[in-house]
């Protein structure tokens, strides 16, 4: 047994089998496998990234995917490369990535918003300081909603993510930054649907799977969609019920909820970074004032009803202000 193990690990292609030892973050999975983002290979690890040509600026997406005592030459071995071809930022790193960005290549940061994550234990939606995200969960009940795996490629998920797409202040997904989901099964996510009744969908999410040493350890909330007509309490009921799903009675299981976009950081998150001024006076401008753009606010108040464990994300660049690094963000993000 332990040979065949050992045997098919080797077969894997070399990021695949990286994700599967060290892919325990939320967004390793799209570090992984995001069809928009090229990948900088090393036998310790891998870092996810995209180059814009004009600006010469390559941008890294999320965490190494690397065991954490190998991230330091993971990242130094990305830099020496994407150095000699231009100018470098980091979009969503750990305040661990950013603090090394900082300390060994020169780099300041702003923050980019909160990640959430929490351990399943016992029930989920007992105590007060969870009584709203409690609450949505038992409308969605009390509605006739029940969450089931999806199994096969349906029609009925496209239908409502064009009805949650057309509802949303911008109409079309964003690239790279965000996780581009399709609706159907893919290999290490699951994907679970609220239906009524009459077996109508509701609403559906994706669950990306985390791993340590090929053992499943959590799953990344990384997509949720709903009809705009369900009932109130759908993406609770996706999550909380559809988590459970994919857990499947695991004694040890983390649920991570991914990252509040550009939400203000608690005092207690705060580091000694070299600042980005300008990067940190755009995204909190985005996040009071720019809805129409980016329902900034709306994600982390949902956020906020878990009462889970929060962790800092920061933008790292190699100076302020940086005009051709946000220019090539941009560039990247909204490229349709």
């Amino acid at each position: 047994m332990m040979l065949a193990l050992v045997v098919a690990a080797t077969a894997l292609a070399p990021v695949e089998r990286l994700y599967l030892s060290y892919g325990h973050r939320a967004n390793s999975f799209s570090a992984a496998f995001d069809p928009d983002l090229e990948r900088h290979v090393t036998d310790q690890g891998f870092v996810a990234f995209a180059r814009h040509a004009c600006t010469r600026t390559s941008l890294a997406f999320f965490d190494p995917v690397c065991l954490e005592t190998n991230m330091e030459t993971v990242l130094d071995s990305f830099m020496e490369r994407e150095r000699q071809r231009g100018r470098v930022a980091f979009w969503k790193v750990s305040t661990a990535t950013a603090r090394y960005l900082c300390a060994r290549h020169g780099f300041a940061a702003a923050p980019y918003g909160t990640e959430h994550a929490l351990d399943l234990r016992g029930d989920m939606l007992r105590g007060p300081k969870r009584r709203n995200l409690r609450r949505d969960v038992n409308n969605a009940r009390k509605a006739g909603a029940r969450v089931e795996v999806v199994e096969a490629a349906d029609a009925s998920l496209t239908t409502c993510e064009r009805r949650w797409l057309a509802a949303r202040p911008q109409s079309r997904e964003i690239r790279r930054a965000t996780r581009r989901c399709r609706a159907a099964p893919e290999p290490y996510c699951t994907k679970v649907r609220a239906v009524d009744d009459f077996g109508e969908t509701l609403g559906w999410a994706a669950f990306d799977h985390c791993y340590r040493d090929g053992d499943l350890v959590g799953a990344g909330f990384s997509t949720v969609r709903w009809d705009p007509e369900a009932p109130k309490g759908i993406p609770a009921l996706l999550a909380v019920d559809g988590v459970a799903l994919v857990a499947d009675g695991r004694a040890t299981f983390r649920l991570e909820l991914g990252e509040a976009p550009l939400a203000p950081l608690p005092t207690h998150l705060a580091e000694g970074f070299p600042p980005l001024p300008f990067v940190s006076a755009v995204t909190r401008l985005v996040y009071d004032r720019g809805r129409l753009l980016y329902n900034a606010r709306g994600i982390s108040a949902w956020k906020r009803k878990w009462r889970a464990e929060e962790s800092a994300l920061w933008i790292c660049c190699e100076k302020d202000p940086p005009f051709l690094e946000t220019a090539a963000a941009l560039a990247l993000i909204y490229d349709p």
